[in-house]
């Protein structure tokens, strides 16, 4: 039987009046004596806590643990006990702690416990108490509960160890440009906070009492756990740079009404975030936005870009055109390209280096004369349905997301002339997909699609189709229905056999079946005139019914791994 257990019967029999009180608790001051175990001492003193506790003998106990026991949440324990069932007599030895104590896990517990009591009969000891804090932390005594609050949260977590209630002179600066830099971690000015940078502080909310920063400016606390930010936060007038990023928020609170100094938030790697509140939109309009409106950019639209800039945490950068990127690497882009007419046509959002963005906003719909919109590898699930509204996009690039269903709200912008959703999650390609009645590229890699739809084949200018890389098992006939098809890829699904109407392909430059589970070649390739590349390599087939070699203008094929031997690879001129 487990000291826990065995107490917890004995705990019982006093309580069926089968055991005295007095002998339980005798007992259990006498094990808390003779154990040098602090896990039992714990659970003695848990049921001890469940008694009220009187008489001189049980009081010098108590008391020479506080004053002797080398661990201090014994040591609290114990503590919490006196001020409970002798709060008359303890005021000597509150004196003497606070005088002579010197560890902060022990003074950290005893304010918080005191101030939540809030005895008039602690008022005397609880202003010593801060007074000796206060000496420790340079700020003045409203501002102290905060970081009281913030250090204990790390203590109860074990993420630091005593001594903790020192903010060392290394940390502190009255700059908030070092702090920005993260050489610092606090700035402070006459006793006030006027910046904190918390990034990496491993704590999982923060205090109500943030609110009590009266003359706080700068606030990081990015790469921590927050789920959720105070509504406190709110009553931080003078705060004009947060940034948030980093973390798992969920929800963020409409609290940003009145802060008319906030000019850079950072929301970016909240990847469960889902929309950006209202007040906070506000705070967009009239300062956020202002450096686009600058540029020229549309009111509306210089709105829509200082929404991305807060999910980004990045200024969106002004190009007039493709050449000014970094061709040594196209990959990373945070611009915008206007048109003549100082409209938004293009925006390029990827930067996974910097930023995830975990959704895109519904006033994307505001940017009617967007052309080009590429926001690859972020976190995005899903496309707003005001996406529709973009009546004059051509290109949309949507790769390394999280996107789950197609997009209905794409199908209706009839304009549509390139897609790029590779790499996501996508499990259906609607029947709504005929709509597209312009679309000359669709890459839809790396998904989970299990069916490719009949609709494809009304795609009549479709020139590029990779559907490689999903969990199809049929191709329907109607494929053979797009005569502008150039490009075919097929490869790692789970097909079985070739469709008779792929030989009306007759524009069909490359076809790649290969890593399938194609059982028979049927006679089909001779009337594939612009056929140029063929792969069929790693399927099951044991012969095919035609002479490969005979295909007009085949300059590659590939039949490696299959079930037969006279090809293993040909190349031709």
């Amino acid at each position: 039987m487990t000291t826990d257990s065995r107490f917890s019967y004995l705990y019982e029999k006093v309580l069926k009046e089968k055991l005295s009180k007095s002998y339980f608790v005798n007992t259990l001051f006498s094990s808390l004596e003779n154990s040098e175990n602090v896990n039992a001492q714990e659970i003695y003193l848990k049921y001890l806590n469940k008694f009220t506790l009187e008489g001189l003998e049980y009081y010098k106990i108590l008391e020479n643990l506080v004053v002797s026991h080398e661990n201090d949440l014994i040591r609290f324990e114990v503590l919490s006990l006196l001020i409970k069932n002798y709060p008359t007599q303890i005021s000597g030895l509150l004196d003497w702690l606070i005088k002579s104590e010197d560890s902060d896990i022990l003074f950290l517990k005893l304010e918080r416990l005191l101030r939540r009591l809030k005895k008039p009969i602690f008022k005397l000891q609880y202003m010593k108490l801060l007074k000796n804090i206060s000496e420790k932390i340079p700020v003045v005594l409203i501002e102290l509960f905060f970081y009281l609050d913030l250090i204990y949260q790390r203590i109860t977590r074990k993420q630091i160890d005593s001594p903790v209630l020192e903010l060392k002179n290394e940390l502190i600066t009255e700059s908030t440009d070092e702090l920005k830099e993260g050489t610092k971690i606090f700035a402070i000015q006459d006793g006030y906070t006027i910046g904190l940078n918390l990034s990496d502080f491993l704590v999982d909310f923060l205090p109500e009492t943030i609110k009590d920063l009266s003359k706080l400016e700068i606030l990081i606390i990015k790469k921590n756990q927050l789920t959720k930010i105070p509504n406190s936060i709110g009553g931080l007038k003078t705060l004009r740079f947060l940034d948030i990023s980093k973390n798992k928020l969920y929800h963020i609170p409409d609290i940003f009404n009145g802060m008319n100094h906030l000019s850079y938030v950072n929301l970016n790697r909240n990847y469960n975030l889902e929309s950006v509140p209202k007040s906070l939109k506000n705070i967009v309009k009239k300062l956020i936005c202002r450096k686009y409106k600058q540029l020229g950019v549309a009111r509306n639209e210089a709105y829509v870009l200082g929404l991305f800039e807060i999910l980004t945490g990045r200024t969106i950068e002004k190009i007039n055109s493709l050449k000014e990127f970094n061709f040594t690497n196209t990959r990373y882009k945070t611009n915008f390209k206007i048109n003549k007419k100082q409209n938004i046509e293009a925006l390029y959002l990827c930067n996974p280096h910097f930023f995830r963005i975990p959704f895109i906003p519904q006033e994307i719909g505001e940017l009617e004369f967007l052309r080009t919109l590429e926001i690859s590898e972020n976190d995005i699930k899903s496309l707003p349905k005001s996406v529709q509204n973009l009546t004059q996009l051509r290109e949309i690039n949507l790769k390394l997301n999280k996107i789950q269903k197609f997009p209905l709200s794409i199908t209706k912008t009839k304009s549509i002339e390139k897609i790029n959703f590779s790499f996501n999650f996508i499990d259906t390609i609607p029947q709504k997909i005929e709509d597209l009645e312009k679309i000359e590229y669709l890459n839809l890699k790396h998904n989970q699609i299990e069916k490719i739809p009949s609709e494809l084949g009304q795609l009549g200018n479709l020139k590029f189709l990779d559907l490689s890389y999903n969990e199809i098992k049929y191709i329907p006939d109607e494929i053979g229905d797009l005569q502008n098809l150039s490009y075919l890829k097929l490869s790692h699904n789970r097909l079985m056999k070739i469709p008779h109407s792929i030989e009306n392909l007759r524009s069909l430059k490359l076809l790649d079946l290969s890593y399938n589970n194609i059982r028979e070649v049927p006679n089909i390739f001779h009337n594939l005139d612009s056929l140029e590349q063929l792969e069929l390599n790693c399927n099951q087939f044991y012969e095919t019914q035609q002479d490969m070699g005979h295909i007009k203008n085949l300059k590659y094929i590939d039949l490696r791994v299959n079930s037969f031997e006279q090809f293993q690879e040909s190349k031709m001129k």
